[in-house]
């Protein structure tokens, strides 16, 4: 459906009943969506008793996004979720003014599984910013870019201690997952940077 009915629509649930949910319904020839919303009623501003909102469905085919999920790597790295976020927001600050770029450098250290994740962002005002993280890392050494602010709104979202960054080559998409959750559960690809000339 079109997004911006669903942005209406998520400015309809907020003033809803808590109680009542969200009555949804598709048309039998499932070109159409109703939305029932029971309001709180009252006498303030903006109140309502009910609400139906009705959008056309978008026939339209979408290109297959499982084309672009990587289905293997070369490259496999857990960190600390908390670590790797409070990392990334550093980089953020230098990276504004660098097309928001930071740069991860993912290194095994031998057979152990142990190994690093540093992330690097410069700026041209503040100079450079550096941090390492501990991480458990199987599979190859890479370098790889990507966007902080990407980097940033997944991180975000995520509870668990942990995370897992999945890797193949730096000019390909990577994915990142909490660790201990399937596929299925949660999966978020990101797309590689390509550095300013």
């Amino acid at each position: 459906m079109p997004a911006r009915h669903l942005g209406e629509l998520g400015r309809i649930i907020a003033d809803a009943e808590d109680e009542k949910p969200v009555q949804v319904t598709v048309t039998q020839a499932r070109n159409q969506i109703l939305f029932r919303v029971w309001g709180k009623g009252g006498e303030t501003r903006g109140a309502f008793h009910q609400v139906d909102l009705v959008s056309q469905l978008i026939a339209d085919r979408f290109p297959d996004y499982r084309a672009i999920i990587p289905k293997s790597h070369n490259t496999r790295t857990v960190v600390g979720t908390e670590s790797f976020l409070q990392a990334v927001r550093v980089a953020q600050l230098f990276a504004r003014d660098n097309a928001n770029i930071v740069r991860l450098k993912i290194e095994p250290n031998g057979d152990s599984g142990v190994g690093n994740l540093h992330l690097t962002a410069s700026s041209a005002e503040m100079g450079n910013s550096k941090n390492e993280l501990d991480a458990m890392v199987e599979g190859d050494d890479l370098e790889i870019d990507f966007d902080v602010r990407y980097l940033i709104a997944v991180l975000s979202q995520i509870d668990e201690e942990q995370v897992v960054l999945e890797t193949t080559q730096s000019n390909r998409p990577g994915t990142i997952r909490p660790l201990g959750l399937a596929d299925e559960e949660f999966l978020h690809v990101v797309m590689p940077m390509h550095p300013p000339r």
